[in-house]
């Protein structure tokens, strides 16, 4: 068994389909949960890590009911077939992916071997009640489960057998299906990540370091967003001959063109922004307030001059870009709920159209503006600019960089990008007096 993995003890669903699995309680009261096996769907994740403040929420939530019921198929919740119970409130206050929704068995059935839940003992219609809401039995549960384990093996670390690899099932012909499952795969990318970006942290010089993290991320999102899109350090620059501070990654429209080409960094029309993102490599209110005021510039250079060629009145005159979408990157942070706060007192009187969009804390969680990852998007020039939209939060572990993905490419894909009219940012033609031939 891996290393990390030595401190686990087993643990068993409960009801018909009873299934053994790993859990561990760590000191701050966070409940890791791993499956020994997903069924034949090597697709299925493989563990959760459900954080106190989950906990806390799931039994505050059962305080004032009688029994409340499992319901945690995926397919149901996916549906909207679901009845109340633990599976629709992961999924629903919680914020869990429905595929996720089946780690609420396995919670329960720690939270009832804790003797914190009681449990109707039905093989069907599994259903729980709250006795006794303290968290800190499932602490001392798998503390003594460790002691058990330690004791039985004659040493100091109790270990496990390394889980069965689940069965693959293979077409006709022996081929096997492909499988693609985001959340593993944003999960392996983030830890490829925060390794890429420690790799490059040492020297002494300050710019330096965050040069090279500037590169290692345009690098990484480069990789995942479509051809369409250039990234790049950078200037916006208006007609207007105002321009913004310089910003760690600039999404450009790729058929647009540049208003100036350095070695390393650029200065792009405003017209042909799409996204603006800081990124900081430890964000406290400091850090977060010089980016906020940072990205409110570029977010200022409305873009409106674009190119419209004379002799096509059928041709509908181009509606002004919307601001540029804005975010801050950070691989170490202080809690996602203290950031939202201090993000909440940035705002101030802002004007709307120029308030930060998003932040992604790394491994940590993700701030938006309503309605963002809660509901289905919405075109951003359609949005009411007289009105600053709330912020929410998500503490989404490991897949905050999904999230924060998801997110960014909906934006850039709901953005319009007309190209900028070069003849305005020319100021003229300086043709002098024109020569005709006789």
């Amino acid at each position: 068994m891996r290393a990390e993995a030595a401190d686990f003890v087993t643990g068993r669903t409960l009801g018909g389909r009873a299934a053994e699995f790993w859990w561990r309680a760590d000191a701050l009261g966070n409940l890791a949960i791993r499956r020994t096996g997903t069924r034949g769907q090597s697709h299925a994740p493989k563990g959760r890590l459900v954080s106190r403040e989950e906990l806390e929420a799931l039994l505050a939530w059962m305080a004032p009911r009688e029994w409340v019921l499992l319901e945690c198929l995926p397919a149901k919740i996916r549906a909207g077939a679901a009845r109340e119970g633990l599976g629709r409130f992961v999924c629903e206050s919680l914020h869990w992916p429905p595929c996720d929704a089946p780690f609420a068995s396995h919670v329960a059935a720690v939270l009832v071997a804790a003797e914190v839940l009681a449990w109707n003992n039905r093989k069907r219609e599994q259903a729980f009640r709250l006795v006794a809401p303290d968290l800190a039995r499932v602490r001392a549960r798998y503390e003594r489960l460790r002691a058990q384990a330690a004791a039985a093996a004659g040493e100091g670390t109790p270990r496990q057998p390394e889980p069965p690899a689940p069965p693959r099932r293979a077409r006709p012909g022996g081929q096997t299906p492909p499988q693609v499952n985001l959340y593993h795969r944003f999960r392996a990318l983030s830890r490829e990540l925060r390794a890429q970006i420690e790799s490059v942290s040492g020297g002494r010089h300050p710019a330096d370091k965050g040069g090279r993290r500037e590169a290692i991320v345009r690098a990484f999102l480069r990789r995942l967003l479509p051809d369409r899109y250039r990234l790049a350090r950078g200037e916006v620059y208006a007609e207007s001959q105002e321009s913004s501070p310089q910003v760690d990654i600039l999404v450009y429209d790729a058929a647009a063109p540049v208003l100036l080409d350095a070695e390393d960094s650029v200065v792009v029309a405003a017209e042909s922004v799409y996204a603006a993102i800081e990124l900081k490599p430890l964000l406290r209110r400091g850090e977060l307030a010089e980016a906020v005021d940072s990205l409110r510039q570029v977010k200022a250079l409305r873009p409106t001059c674009f190119f419209r060629p004379v002799g096509r009145p059928d041709e509908p005159r181009h509606a002004p870009n919307p601001p540029a979408f804005t975010a801050v990157f950070s691989v170490d942070s202080v809690s996602p709920h203290q950031t939202l706060q201090t993000l909440q007192e940035l705002d101030g009187d802002a004007p709307a159209f120029r308030c930060l969009d998003c932040v992604c804390l790394l491994d940590r969680g993700i701030i938006f503006r309503e309605p963002g990852l809660l509901a289905p998007p919405q075109w951003p020039d359609t949005l009411d600019e007289r009105r600053v939209r709330r912020l929410a939060c998500l503490e989404a572990g490991e897949d905050s960089l999904l999230l924060f993905y998801i997110l960014l490419f909906e934006q850039l894909s709901m953005r319009r990008s007309h190209l900028p009219d070069l003849r305005a940012y020319a100021r003229g033609i300086p043709v002098g007096k024109a020569i005709y031939p006789r």
